[in-house]
């Protein structure tokens, strides 16, 4: 059997854990063009599961007769990719009338393509006939990025699809100042009451069963299944990454010191693939925050002690608190403190900037 665990951009189905509630209320919305579900935002940190969510959602989509699911993502070319995207599945190239006729030694072909050279009215008039077919498009957006003109025009254009009840469906997922920049762009304020799910940890007893699951034939026990799903702290990626690690380098039975060899590899990758990005994305005055909680602790620490230490007002240091808090990096452990959220993310500061 091939290594199950996936530590790249994708999911492996053999070791992905779905949260079944969000997953069947999405594609029950595909049915349902009253649910607020209908465009929904997936908005998590790095390595919280976004890519491998929309990548099973997509496959459980595929399976739907009626259902047209176009995955992809937010770059410069993203409109031309939703147009091909949807005309393949439908196996058309255009909207196309053509007449022949022929004369003695002449052939005349004439060809009417229906198009206005404005993604708006094109993707309209595909739509239409995605109707006629009594099928419903569901557009998959993975990575958005920080509001671009693609993104913004397909939005607007989105906007009177659904006013004009055209059979289109959105899930777009990003990082929580990504999707901020696209809900609070001025031509968009509609998208504020789009549905916004915020990707949770993993339940440690589903990660327990499954690891023993995946390495029964390598003589895993319960309680070494235990710390591994401890030490992931419900982090996907963590989870992916501890897995993957042990599952190369166990020869025969699990032994407690490959386990704890492969928690070390996974925290520094996890340090180099994720947390590293995560600061290189924070201003300055977040970088400050950062290390003046780490400074006391990086647990409870209070708004009081972070006003003295960076010596701002203290509605400053609650706006900058509350942008780490919204965006994953920590989260309120108390009246006025606030703590580390992300696991290891302590450990990995003393690493990298000692």
């Amino acid at each position: 059997m091939n290594n199950p665990f996936n530590i790249a951009f994708d999911y492996n189905k053999a070791s992905f854990i779905s949260d079944d509630v969000i997953l069947n209320n999405l594609i029950s919305a595909t049915n349902d063009e009253n649910s607020q579900l209908r465009t929904t935002f997936v908005v998590g940190m790095r390595g919280s599961g976004k890519t491998s969510l929309l990548s099973y959602l997509d496959k459980q989509l595929e399976k739907i007769p009626n259902i047209i699911p176009v995955k992809l993502s937010s770059n410069e070319d993203l409109l031309d990719n939703i147009m091909t995207g949807v005309e393949k599945e439908l196996s058309i190239s255009s909207e196309l009338k053509e007449l022949n006729f022929a004369l003695p030694g002449l052939n005349f072909k004439f060809c009417d393509q229906e198009t206005h050279g404005s993604f708006q009215y094109d993707f309209e008039t595909l739509l239409q006939r995605v109707d006629r077919a009594n099928k419903t498009v569901v557009i998959l957006i993975d990575e958005v990025q920080n509001i671009t003109a693609q993104l913004r025009t397909f939005f607007a254009s989105y906007l009177m699809y659904c006013i004009d009840e055209l059979p289109i469906v959105v899930a777009a997922a990003g990082l929580p100042s990504s999707i901020d920049a696209v809900l609070n762009d001025e031509s968009l304020t509609f998208l504020l009451r789009a549905n916004r799910i915020k990707l949770q940890p993993l339940n440690l007893a589903t990660i327990v069963d499954l690891y023993l699951n995946l390495f029964k034939g390598l003589g895993l026990k319960e309680k070494q299944a235990f710390r591994m799903a401890e030490a992931s702290a419900g982090y996907p990626y963590l989870y992916q990454l501890i897995g993957h690690c042990l599952w190369e380098h166990t020869t025969n039975l699990v032994k407690d010191v490959e386990i704890e060899a492969a928690i070390v590899f996974a925290k520094m990758n996890l340090y180099e693939a994720v947390y590293s990005k995560v600061m290189s994305d924070l201003s300055q005055e977040d970088r400050e925050l950062v290390f003046a909680i780490n400074d006391c602790g990086g647990k409870d620490v209070a708004t009081s002690y972070l006003k003295c230490v960076l010596k701002g007002s203290i509605n400053q240091v609650k706006v900058r608190k509350a942008c780490l808090n919204h965006w994953g990096i920590t989260e309120k452990s108390g009246q006025g403190m606030v703590s580390f959220k992300l696991p290891y993310f302590k450990e990995f500061l003393d690493y990298t900037y000692d």
